[in-house]
């Protein structure tokens, strides 16, 4: 048996476990023992279910508990097995279930991930330089881009693209096989940062990726996987740098908010409202943040790389404006339709207090 592709099995406290970090789709157990919280993390090597009974006799947790355990989270559709051979019903105690965060479900028929296969280059050398040269207003602009997987490196290509002047890019992680389009095969393994730079500085040989000591971004992209990046983030509201935050999910990725310091809400307030919801937010967060990165479906990732580029112009533009994503956030759902979500300011955040003091700036 296995996991649904790209669920985890998260610990939210003594005898309570989650799978899933998505309210439409995550479930948590509880009234477990810790042997048997263990038995749940143990699915993640997508044992056999004699796997998991031998384990649960060794623990003291009976073969009709661990079945039971089984029969819970296969109904729930986060595990998989194929049918008994032996035909029989598992019976069992009674750990209750039900979905985390709101109560919402997600759709019946979960996608599951997969990466596409092939190898092409990061963008067209014509389209880049044709679009880099028709924009003459971007060209002094400084953009930065953390966060260089599929959805990171599809951004990157569409601010060139569309003349951004400067690409100030991180993330020294190395290209992933799942990264493949807009990364090549022979991409795999060597660092991400320097994929992209080389690509783009082929396809558009006036486009910078360095700026002098002291210069600030006028944006910073942040793209991160399951949940978003607290220090980073906190560090760019503090020091009045625009950002938008990009996090790919389990079932969608979301773009947004675009974080203008002191005009709406930042991802803390986010953070803050989900923990005020789901007690358990903090410690779910915390692990997803060290988890491996997940695949990033192609349709989605270009979808969440357009909306980026889309929110970055609208700032940049217009750095005096309101940009429709300052305080909303919108993803695209199992379906293919936009959801958007309205945030307000968390009024334990204190992001809209008095104005920052710049300290000695970011270089690329």
């Amino acid at each position: 048996m296995r996991l649904v592709s790209g669920m985890d099995v998260l610990w939210r406290g003594a005898g309570s476990s989650q799978v899933g970090s998505d309210p439409r789709c995550a479930v948590v157990l509880e009234g477990l023992s810790g042997a048997e919280q263990q038995l749940i993390e143990a699915l993640a090597g997508s044992p056999s279910r004699q796997d998991l009974r031998r384990r649960g006799a060794a623990s003291g947790v009976s073969s009709a508990r661990v079945d039971r355990l089984v029969e819970l989270l296969t109904r729930a559709g986060v595990v998989t097995e194929p049918p008994s051979v032996d035909g029989r019903t598992a019976h069992g105690g009674s750990p209750s279930l039900r979905p985390a965060g709101d109560g919402t479900t997600g759709d019946a028929q979960w996608r599951e991930r997969a990466g596409l296969a092939g190898a092409a280059g990061l963008a067209g050398a014509a389209g880049i330089a044709g679009a880099a040269g028709a924009v003459d207003a971007l060209a002094s602009a400084v953009v930065g881009v953390t966060g260089l997987g599929r959805t990171g490196a599809l951004t990157a290509a569409g601010l060139a693209a569309a003349g951004v002047g400067t690409l100030l890019l991180s993330d020294p992680s190395p290209v992933l096989s799942t990264d493949v389009l807009p990364y090549r095969s022979t991409d795999v393994g060597r660092p991400r940062e320097s994929r992209v730079a080389e690509d783009l500085r082929s396809a558009a040989p006036l486009l910078r990726f360095g700026a002098p000591a002291g210069t600030w971004p006028d944006l910073v992209v942040v793209t991160t996987s399951r949940v978003s990046d607290p220090p980073l983030l906190r560090r760019l509201t503090q020091e009045d740098v625009p950002h938008l935050v990009v996090v790919v999910g389990e079932l969608a990725t979301t773009v947004g908010p675009l974080v203008v310091p002191g005009r709406g809400p930042c991802a803390r307030c986010l953070d803050l409202a989900r923990a005020r919801s789901e007690r358990a937010w903090p410690a779910v967060a915390t692990q997803l943040r060290v988890l491996p990165e997940q695949a990033e479906p192609y349709t989605q990732a270009s979808w969440a790389a357009g909306t980026a580029v889309r929110a970055a112009l609208e700032l940049l533009r217009a750095p005096g404006g309101r940009p429709a994503l300052t305080g909303a956030s919108v993803e695209l759902d199992l379906d293919g339709a936009e959801l958007r979500r309205e945030w307000p300011v968390h009024p334990d955040c204190g992001c809209t207090g008095p104005e920052p003091t710049r300290g000695s700036g970011v270089t690329g």
